[in-house]
């Protein structure tokens, strides 16, 4: 057949024979899936893996998904009245998950339509929730996700029931979406597929740069590309402007912020991508972790934190236990330029000329940084960088005047004042203390993959708790040391005088009588 499907062990887990079937022959047919790729479901699992049908050479398109089949913050699926789209704008202009909450109204309307959904045979592979901690039904588990991790997943509970009264306090919704308002725990599955399968699109030409363009969309054959690490071979979902208007129409900014607009808001069509020569029957894998917490302005690899995976994908990759296992330990912290810094303006042009990603509306971008177990504990050198900058106020605000304003990253690499030291490092010190005394770690974790429990809600909750607490305490421990010892530290003005030759006395012949 044009595309393989292959049943999970017992039944399991794949989708119905009739839904695997009707999915199948969809994308064969509307998707040309077969030619390229071929769609099998694992034993262990729901969601449809793409595998390469020929051989292909790295850089190759395996498939295209056009922009009505891309559920996305501008539109996608089942075309609509004009009182539905402006449903859709009137929720994306006051909702609190921005892209995520768009795309899981989107998708929830898609299933309400049912047989007359354009999408349908696709989503009848698509599960209505995905088992994380956004739907656990079990109370204490959720409790002790929301106390695992410094991304605070309560507030993300708050955020996708604040967007559910919301939908229902929005004139229209019974006129737009079949059946009226969703129930609490429609919603929350929705979300949860659109945390879990939803991808972030490149504009052509790939993310060599932290402020290349994205948009996270959801769409079928996309959502079935399993992770890996792009140093590993993984490849891209890369996305085309439609229309020719140019750019992708989206932003999104560290791991915990939702997106913002900064294009022309167009639907992209999709491209999946191959990261490295395949093989036929090889898995089409692309990385999870594009946009993760720890993804910087940096070309290195980037990766999603232990709470973020457990968060969006309700599970945790292999490093995180081994890392468990082995006494180490990361966590991702988030910092911004404070929106009332009479200085904010200078900061974020030094921090877009460097490679930041540029402010879009009235709160400046986050941008995270990963503390580990690693070197002891010791921060890394570009998040001091940034501190430094972030933290400059008074008198040493003077480097920040246009004469100077070129060479402020460069300088901000090494200890500038002693004041703006000590704040950078008190701040430290105080971010750890109030993030340690916030995520609870309730015994030690089980890391034995043969163990039953080591999958379960309470010890995926520990093992992210236990790698937070681990670096944090590290961090802190490191921070205290060095903090001692701050006044033996050259700083920009002793090197400014050693650059000139003014660091020495003057002789009798520099002295004007």
């Amino acid at each position: 057949p044009a595309l393989a499907l292959a049943a999970a062990a017992g039944g399991v887990a794949a989708p119905g024979a009739e839904a695997a079937e009707a999915y199948g022959a969809w994308a064969a047919d509307a998707l040309g899936a077969g030619k390229q790729v071929n769609v099998v479901w694992g034993e262990k699992s729901s969601r449809p893996r793409l595998v390469a049908a020929v051989a292909a050479k790295k850089g190759q398109v395996l498939a295209t998904v056009e922009p009505e089949m891309v559920l996305s913050t501008y539109g996608g699926g089942t075309p609509g009245e004009e009182a539905w789209e402006k449903y859709v704008t009137a929720f994306s202009d006051e909702c609190y998950m921005g892209a995520i909450g768009v795309i899981a109204l989107r998708l929830l309307r898609e299933w309400r339509l049912g047989e007359e959904s354009t999408l349908n045979a696709w989503l009848g592979a698509v599960p209505r929730s995905v088992d994380s901690p956004l739907t656990w039904a079990d109370e204490a588990a959720r409790a002790a996700a929301e106390a695992a991790s410094v991304r605070r997943m309560g507030d993300l509970m708050l955020d996708v029931d604040d967007d559910l009264a919301l939908l229902g306090r929005l004139d229209g919704v019974e006129a737009v979406l079949p059946g009226g308002a969703p129930s609490a725990k429609e919603w929350r599955g929705a979300v949860s597929v659109v945390l879990a399968r939803s991808a972030f699109v490149l504009k052509a030409g790939g993310a060599e740069e932290f402020s290349t363009p994205l948009v996270r969309v959801l769409a079928p054959l996309v959502d079935g590309c399993g992770h890996e690490a792009a140093a590993k071979g993984g490849g891209e979902v890369r996305g085309e402007p439609v229309g020719g208007l140019g750019g992708l129409g989206a932003r999104i900014f560290g791991g915990d912020g939702p997106a913002r607009s900064a294009g022309n808001g167009i639907v992209p069509k999709v491209e999946i991508v191959a990261g490295r020569d395949l093989q036929a029957g090889d898995a089409v894998t692309v990385d999870y972790a594009l946009h993760g917490d720890f993804a910087t302005r940096s070309r290195e690899p980037a990766r999603m934190s232990a709470g973020q995976w457990l968060e969006e994908q309700g599970v945790l990759p292999n490093e995180a236990f081994e890392e468990a296992a082995a006494g180490k330990g990361s966590v991702c912290l988030s910092f911004a330029i404070d929106k009332d810094d009479p200085c904010r303006s200078d900061k974020e042009i030094v921090l877009e000329d460097a490679g930041f990603p540029p402010s879009t509306g009235d709160l400046p971008p986050q941008q995270s940084f990963e503390f580990s177990t690693a070197n002891g504990g010791e921060p890394s050198w570009e998040s001091m960088q940034f501190l430094r900058l972030l933290l400059l106020q008074g008198g040493d605000t003077f480097i920040l005047e246009p004469i100077f304003l070129t060479r402020v990253w460069d300088e901000m690499s090494m200890p500038y004042s002693p004041t703006n030291e000590a704040e950078v490092y008190d701040a430290l010190i105080a971010r750890c203390e109030a993030e340690l005394a916030n995520v609870k770690l309730d015994g030690e974790p089980e890391t034995d993959p043969a163990s039953p429990t080591t999958t379960s809600p309470a010890n995926l909750c520990r093992v992210v708790a236990a790698l937070e607490t681990r670096a944090l305490t590290a961090t802190f421990d490191a921070l205290k040391r060095e903090r001692e010892g701050l006044d033996l530290l050259q700083y920009y003005q002793e090197r400014r005088l050693k650059e000139f030759g003014l660091d020495k006395p003057l002789d009798e012949s520099e002295i004007v009588p």
